[in-house]
């Protein structure tokens, strides 16, 4: 445990790590992190907003959203695109919804599978289904190649261990 701070350059430094691309044409292909601070906004009417912000500090049980970029700067379509996201040490998976073409794995990357197919064996042999807590890593597979200038983003949150 880090103590009941986080520093935000040890969430950045962990970001730093992602994203991951899987793909064969990755040479003209842009990637970037964004991790921004959630804060919810009550207006004088009651109305809750959602604000996401640059984090300065973070402590266990903020949330913070994960955004991953990428921009095609080639010729060429990028075809077969995946881009792989460690969930970032000192950060628990807290769900996205961005679903389309999204596995995840609960064993650093080993199987990739939805949530609710994936299973953790204890030391003494018992099975359980995986839960948010376990996710180890995301990724998302892009069904249509990403033309030449073409670009997009997905985002997952995180909460501060």
């Amino acid at each position: 445990m880090l103590g009941s701070r986080l520093s935000v350059s040890i969430v950045l430094a962990a970001a730093a790590l992602a994203p991951l691309p899987v793909a064969a044409q990755q040479n003209n292909l842009v990637l970037d992190s964004l991790v921004e601070l959630e804060r919810s906004e009550t207006d004088a009417n009651g109305v809750v907003t959602m604000r996401y912000t640059k984090p300065e500090v973070v402590i266990p049980g903020d949330r913070v959203r994960i955004s991953l970029s990428y921009n095609n700067r080639g010729r060429e379509p990028v075809a077969n695109l995946k881009l792989r996201n460690p969930i970032p040490i000192g950060l628990q998976y807290d769900g996205t919804s961005d679903v389309a073409g999204l596995t995840m794995s609960v064993d650093s990357g080993a199987t990739w599978g939805l949530l609710a197919g994936l299973t953790l064996t204890a030391d003494d042999g018992t099975v359980r289904p995986a839960t948010m807590q376990d996710v180890t890593h995301v990724m998302w597979t892009l069904e249509q190649p990403v033309a030449p200038g073409g670009r997009g983003k997905v985002a997952f949150y995180a909460r501060v261990r």
